[in-house]
C-alpha cells in the first residue's frame, strides 16, 4: 500500500483567519475585534494565544486555543481554502520557525511516521524561500 506525508505550513495571519473562521461557525464566539499578536507555543501541546482589540480605545481581550480547537480550525480553513486533506489521514499540528506545521500522513503507522519525521523533517522557511 502506498504511503503519504505530507507537510502544510501556515503563517500567523492564516491562523488568525483559520480562527477567525472557525469561530464564527462555533458555538462560543471571540469578541468583537481585530485580533492581532498572535504566538504560537509547542510546549505542553501545540497551542495559539492572541490578542483580541475590541475598540479603537484599545480595549483588549487576551485569548488562548488549544491544540484540538486550533486542528479543527486549520481543517476548516484547509477545506475553505480548496485544500484537499483526506479524512482518514492522522493529523497533526506543530510549530516550526513561527509558523504552524501541519503533518498529514495515510498509510504510517505511528512509530514508521515518526521514524520518517526523524529522518525527513519538515524543511525551514528559509529554505522554502529558497527554492
Amino acid at each position: 500500500m502506498a504511503a503519504e506525508l505530507r507537510y502544510i505550513l501556515f503563517s500567523p495571519a492564516e491562523v488568525a483567519q483559520a480562527l477567525t473562521y472557525f469561530y464564527e461557525q462555533a458555538a462560543m464566539k471571540l469578541p468583537d475585534g481585530i485580533i492581532h499578536d498572535i504566538e504560537l507555543s509547542s510546549t505542553d501541546g501545540v497551542t495559539a494565544s492572541f490578542k483580541v482589540r475590541k475598540n479603537v480605545y484599545g480595549t483588549i481581550v487576551p485569548v488562548e486555543v488549544d491544540e484540538d480547537r486550533l486542528l479543527n480550525a486549520i481543517v476548516l480553513y484547509c477545506r475553505r481554502q480548496r485544500v484537499c486533506l483526506p479524512r482518514v489521514a492522522i493529523k497533526s499540528l506543530d510549530v516550526n520557525e513561527g509558523y504552524l506545521e501541519l503533518c498529514v500522513s495515510i498509510g504510517l503507522r505511528p512509530e514508521h511516521r515518526s521514524r520518517i519525521r526523524q529522518l525527513l523533517p519538515c524543511p525551514s522557511r528559509s529554505a522554502l524561500a529558497e527554492a
